[in-house]
């Protein structure tokens, strides 16, 4: 065994020590400031009436407009009466007033119609039809073709296009027309 007494000259490794980096940026606070609340828009909320006289709470009050209307039997007043005539059991509204029904447009150079069409529909529909027609020389229909529709139902459409089939046309003071002339005829169709 050879031993030596002079020390060896090996080299520690360097060892990395991690060291805490003091950074120069400002400390940023982690504390969250709350987001701003979001503004009530107070128009939009519901405001319980003081139940004045004059005020609209539903029950009493002689504002016109929502939950102003006195639904008594004063005829003068204001509210919703009914007429003296009308039924409890009643299914539909009677007497003057609009909705409900058909509109008629023609688009026929030439022509005019001899009466409008007349359809009995007593469906729920409601939309708008256009047929294409095809008008002879004599004021008849020839062809009836279904250009659009937003009715869905059928037997709707076919009422409709019966109604056209039925319809003649006389020709308007000094109008030359073809042997054939083509146009449209729209109906606007309403729930009555």
């Amino acid at each position: 065994m050879i031993t030596s007494k002079t020390e060896s000259p090996v080299e520690e490794p360097e060892r990395n020590e991690s060291k805490k980096v003091s950074s120069n940026t400002s400390s940023t606070s982690t504390s969250t400031t709350p987001a701003p609340a979001k503004k009530i828009n107070n128009d939009a909320l519901f405001k319980k009436s003081s139940g004045s006289g004059s005020g609209s709470n539903g029950t009493n009050g002689t504002k016109e407009g929502v939950g102003g209307n006195n639904n008594g039997d004063d005829a003068s007043g204001v509210g919703d009466k009914g007429a003296k005539e009308g039924s409890l059991f009643s299914k539909s509204y009677k007497g003057g007033g609009g909705g409900g029904g058909t509109a008629v447009g023609l688009n026929l150079n030439g022509w005019s119609w001899s009466r409008p069409p007349q359809v009995n529909d007593n469906s729920d529909a409601t939309g708008e039809i256009t047929f294409k027609i095809i008008v002879g020389s004599n004021g008849r229909v020839r062809n009836v073709i279904q250009l659009r529709s937003t009715v869905t139902d059928y037997a709707v459409i076919n009422k409709y296009k019966d109604a056209v089939r039925v319809l003649t046309f006389v020709q308007k003071a000094g109008a030359n027309v073809p042997d054939e002339s083509v146009g449209t005829i729209t109906f606007k169709i309403s729930a009555k």
